[in-house]
């Protein structure tokens, strides 16, 4: 049961959604659609990361490799509310 939830930074599983019931819900290329279920699970959104992803993996289910990646040792402190500030950083 439990591999059909998105994992959470601290282990745990998100519960709210399943992981098709949010596939369904997402396009790539609108971050309207996706934005929220990372602001749910408060990963940070870095469009240059996100893109990277698109490009590599097209027609791919993205968020899934995208949550991985920001559990990773250079991302996972940066939450939601640091998204604005990491994509600025990252234009700079």
């Amino acid at each position: 049961m439990q591999k059909h939830y998105f994992i959470l930074k601290d282990g745990s599983h998100f519960l709210q959604f399943t992981k098709e019931e949010i596939y369904e819900q997402i396009d790539n290329s609108k971050p309207e659609t996706f934005l929220p279920f990372l602001e749910m699970m408060d990963y940070p959104y870095i469009e240059y990361e996100w893109q990277k992803m698109v490009d590599r993996f097209p027609g791919g289910l993205i968020l899934g490799r995208y949550l991985s990646l920001m559990r990773l040792k250079g991302f996972r402190d940066f939450t939601y509310a640091d998204s604005d500030w990491l994509n600025e950083v990252r234009q700079k």
